[in-house]
């Protein structure tokens, strides 16, 4: 198959799915098609493949939100064989495709498997990237932080783990605290999830700051801050405080 055919043939399955109303077995063929295509030498060669494989992306992640099981297996499966392809040569463009879902902020099921693979692949970032990753991925969480649902707390928390062990680094101090400050804030949900991640996230951010002594001294001001309004709350607040505490002592 020539470039021009297999360019046709992917705009094809793309814009089927978008534009029309398809069966279980249409959706899943198309995702497969579509995987096809993409790791298809033909492709691969063509001027404007990251801009292919950006609407690959874009769309599968769109049928990761199926109101069927299959279909979203079937989607997540096919992305995951893109990737896969992909991580040879372009790491990059899962990366951006990947923040540009994380940033979206939509359906919880996409952004769990974006910030799922975006910690992933991570480790990959160079290092003149980080920074431009760190301070964007931080105005991301500030706005994931507030969400409700309790599989999107956890898998946040694991993000967050990742985030400081890769991409902590290039955030200031004060930007660091911000994050931090937004995570202590939902220490007191009502939630039990919600609290115990939030307060793993303050512990990670303290594990992973360059300054420990400094942030763990900040957290630990926060907590008290917290508690002289929260009183009579239990919470998540006495055993981050502990932790805090150790860290000063160090």
């Amino acid at each position: 198959m020539d470039k021009t055919n297999i360019v046709n043939t992917f705009t094809a399955y793309v814009e089927q799915l978008r534009n029309r109303e398809c069966s279980q077995k249409e959706k899943i063929a198309c995702f497969q098609h579509i995987a096809d295509c993409i790791t298809h030498p033909a492709l691969a060669s063509h001027h404007n493949y990251a801009t292919h494989c950006s609407k690959a992306t874009n769309v599968l992640l769109l049928f990761c939100e199926d109101l069927d099981s299959v279909v979203r297996m079937c989607a997540e499966e096919n992305l995951n064989k893109i990737f896969r392809t992909l991580e040879k040569t372009r790491v990059s463009r899962i990366l951006m495709d990947l923040y540009g879902e994380i940033k979206r902020n939509g359906n919880q099921r996409s952004l769990r498997i974006s910030l799922n693979l975006f910690a992933h692949y991570a480790p990959q970032i160079k290092e003149k990237q980080i920074k431009w990753y760190a301070l964007r991925l931080l105005h991301c969480m500030l706005n994931i932080c507030q969400r409700k649902e309790t599989q999107l707390c956890e898998t946040l928390c694991e993000f967050v783990k990742n985030f400081g062990r890769n991409l902590q680094h290039g955030l200031t101090d004060s930007e660091t605290c911000k994050l931090f400050e937004a995570f202590m804030a939902n220490i007191g949900a009502e939630c039990a999830v919600k609290r115990r991640c939030s307060s793993q996230n303050c512990i990670s951010l303290i594990e992973n700051s360059q300054n420990k002594s400094l942030m763990a001294k900040h957290g630990l001001s926060k907590v008290f801050e917290l508690k002289q309004l929260h009183k009579n709350e239990n919470d998540g607040r006495v055993h981050i405080c502990e932790f805090i505490r150790a860290e000063v002592r160090r």
